[in-house]
C-alpha cells in the first residue's frame, strides 16, 4: 500500500509540474479553455519552466493576407517541453554534505522518471498530462454533492458516458488537424477559433465560435467568482475581526484582484502565478484523496447508496451538463497533434489517456468524499489550500480568456508571436521552453467588462452550479459538439476517397457524437421549459 501511495503521489507531482504547458497553450488562444477549467480551466504549473521573451521582435510586413495566415499559423502560439524535467535531481552546483561515517548525507536520490520508457512513450505520457491539467479544474469542488443526487453508481455511468462523448468529440478533431496537415502540410493553430477558420474558410463562423466561447468562459468565470466569495467569506469567519462578512462583497474583491492583476501583469507573468495555483490544486487533491481511502468507511455502501434527489431522472437531469463541462479539453486538440508531429496513434493514445486520467480522478474524489474518507467542511487546511487553488486557478485563465477575447473585438486583438514546439525541435531540451510575447497586459476596458458581467451574474444567481449547468446545456454542445462535427464532415466531402478517417463509420460516426451533444441540450431544454412552465 505504502508503495502504490508513493506512485500515486509521484503521479501527482508530475501532472501538477507538467500542467505549466496548459496555460502556455491558452494564453495565445482566442478560445475557452474549459476550465477548466482551466477550464480551465486552465490550469497550469510549476516554477521550473524557464519563460523567454521574444525581445519584442515583430514580424515582418506580410504582403498578402494568405502569407499572413501562413506564417501566423507557423509561429501560432505555444509551446514544447520535452517534459517537466524528464528527472528528479539535485541541483548539480550543490555540493553534498558528509556525516560522521563519511558518507554523503542529504542526497536526493535521482529518479530518473522518463528514462523507464521509450522516447515514443515519453511524448504520449508528457503530452498526455498537458490534456490532464487541460480538464481539472474549479468544479471538481461541487463534483462530490452533485454526484451524491442520482447516486454514485449512477453518477460514475454517466461521468462515463460524458468522457467518452467528449473523447470522440476530441478524436474528430484530431482527424481534422491531421488530415489537414496530411493534404496540405498545413500547421494547426493553437487557437480553436482559429483552427476553425482554417478548417472552414469562413470568417463568420470564427466570429460565431468567439461568442459560444465567450458565453463557456464567462459561465465558468461565473461559477468561480461566486465559490471564491463563499471560500473567502468562510475564511473570515474563522476570526472575530472579520466575522460576517457577505460573500458577495468576498467576491468582488476577488474579482478586483482579478482586474488589477489582468491590467499590471504581462501574460507570462499571469501564467506563472497561475501555475502555483494549479499545482496547489494537485497536490493538495492528492494529499487528501490518498490518506481518504483509508478512511471509506463502507466502500459497498457509497457506491450502492440511492440519490438524494427526489427522483432519479431529476438527478440525472440537473447533472449531466455540468459533468460534461468539467470533461472538456477538445480546445488544446489542435496543438497536441502538432505536438506530436500528427502522428495519428500517438494522438488517439495521448488523448484517450489525457483525458481519462481526470475521469479517474473526479470519480475517486467523490468516492472518498461520499464515503467519508474527506471532510469538505470545517477546519482543514488542506481542504481550504485545495479550494483556494482551484477558484483562483480557474478564474485566473476565464479572465485571461474572456479579456483575450474581449480584447480582440474592442481593440482589434494583436498578433501573437509565440511558437509551438514539436517534439523533433532542437529547442526541446531537457528544459521547458516556452517563447511567449512579453506585454503590459490587457487593456482595461476588455478586464473590467470581462469580470464585471459575471460578477454580476453571481450575484444574482441563487446556485452557482447552474453557470456551469447552463454551459453545459448551450454552449458546450455546440462549440465542442456542433462545430467539430461539421469541421469533419466538411474536410471528408472535400477529399473525397483520398483519406483515412481516424474516426470509422462514415457520417454515422458523426451523427452520433452529434446526436449525443443534442440530447445534452435536448434534455435540458425539455427540464427548463417544464420548470417555467411549473412556475407560471
Amino acid at each position: 500500500m505504502n508503495r502504490i501511495a508513493r506512485t500515486s503521489a509521484l503521479l501527482a507531482l508530475l501532472v501538477a509540474t507538467n500542467t505549466v504547458n496548459t496555460h502556455a497553450f491558452q494564453i495565445g488562444s482566442r478560445t475557452a479553455a474549459a476550465a477548466t477549467a482551466a477550464t480551465t480551466v486552465t490550469r497550469s504549473s510549476s516554477s521550473t519552466t524557464l519563460f523567454a521573451t521574444n525581445n519584442g521582435s515583430k514580424s515582418a510586413p506580410f504582403s498578402s493576407k494568405s502569407e499572413k495566415q501562413k506564417e501566423g499559423r507557423r509561429q501560432d502560439s505555444v509551446l514544447y517541453s520535452s517534459v517537466i524535467a524528464p528527472t528528479l535531481k539535485q541541483d548539480d552546483d550543490a555540493a553534498p554534505a558528509e556525516n560522521a561515517d563519511g558518507a554523503l548525507a542529504g542526497t536526493v536520490q535521482k529518479v530518473e522518471l522518463m528514462e523507464l520508457f521509450p522516447a515514443d512513450v515519453q511524448s504520449v505520457l508528457t503530452t498526455a498530462l498537458l490534456v490532464t491539467g487541460n480538464t481539472v479544474g474549479a468544479g471538481a469542488l461541487v463534483l462530490p454533492e452533485l454526484a451524491a443526487k442520482p447516486g454514485f453508481a449512477i453518477s460514475t455511468a454517466m461521468f462515463t458516458g460524458a468522457y467518452l462523448i467528449n473523447l470522440l468529440s476530441g478524436l474528430i478533431l484530431a482527424e481534422v488537424a491531421i488530415q489537414q496537415h496530411e493534404a496540405g502540410g498545413l500547421e494547426a493553430p493553437s487557437s480553436f477559433r482559429d483552427f476553425a477558420e482554417m478548417s472552414l474558410e469562413s470568417p463568420q463562423v470564427a466570429n460565431g465560435i468567439s461568442v459560444v466561447s465567450l458565453f463557456v468562459n464567462t459561465c465558468a468565470l461565473t461559477f468561480s467568482l461566486g465559490r471564491a466569495g463563499v471560500i473567502l467569506s468562510d475564511m473570515c469567519g474563522s476570526s472575530a475581526a472579520t466575522a460576517g462578512v457577505d460573500h458577495t462583497v468576498c467576491s468582488v474583491a476577488f474579482a478586483v484582484l482579478l482586474a488589477i492583476m489582468a491590467t499590471t501583469q504581462s501574460r507570462v507573468r499571469i501564467s506563472q502565478i497561475s501555475s502555483g495555483f494549479v499545482s496547489a490544486l494537485f497536490l493538495s487533491v492528492a494529499a487528501l484523496i490518498l490518506p481518504g481511502l483509508g478512511h471509506v468507511s463502507d466502500p459497498l455502501a457509497t457506491i450502492m447508496a440511492s440519490g438524494t434527489s427526489s427522483d432519479t431522472l431529476t438527478g440525472v437531469l440537473e447533472v449531466a451538463p455540468i459533468m460534461l463541462t468539467t470533461l472538456i479539453f477538445q480546445n488544446i486538440v489542435p496543438p497536441v497533434t502538432k505536438i506530436l508531429n500528427y502522428d495519428r496513434t500517438k494522438s488517439v493514445a495521448a488523448l484517450v489517456l489525457g483525458s481519462f486520467l481526470p475521469l479517474v480522478l473526479y470519480l475517486t474524489w467523490s468516492f472518498v468524499v461520499l464515503g467519508g474518507g474527506v471532510d469538505m467542511g470545517g477546519d482543514n487546511l488542506l481542504m481550504t489550500v485545495f479550494s483556494v487553488a482551484a477558484v483562483t486557478g480557474s478564474s485566473i485563465g476565464c479572465t485571461m480568456a474572456v479579456a483575450e477575447e474581449l480584447q480582440s473585438f474592442l481593440l482589434g486583438g494583436g498578433d501573437d508571436d509565440s511558437t509551438i514546439m514539436t517534439e523533433d525541435d532542437d529547442a526541446a531540451s531537457s528544459e521547458a521552453v516556452v517563447v511567449m510575447e512579453d506585454d503590459n497586459g490587457y487593456a482595461l476596458p476588455a478586464v473590467l467588462l470581462a469580470v464585471t458581467v459575471p460578477l454580476v451574474c453571481s450575484a444574482l444567481c441563487h446556485e452557482y452550479t447552474d453557470a456551469l449547468k447552463v454551459s453545459g446545456a448551450y454552449g458546450i454542445p455546440v462549440l465542442y459538439g456542433a462545430i467539430p462535427v461539421v469541421m469533419a464532415w466538411t474536410q471528408r466531402n472535400k477529399l473525397g476517397e483520398d483519406r483515412d478517417d481516424l474516426i470509422p463509420g462514415g457520417i454515422l460516426s458523426l451523427g452520433l457524437v452529434g446526436a449525443a451533444f443534442g440530447a445534452f441540450m435536448g434534455n435540458s431544454v425539455v427540464d427548463d421549459v417544464a420548470h417555467v412552465l411549473t412556475t407560471l
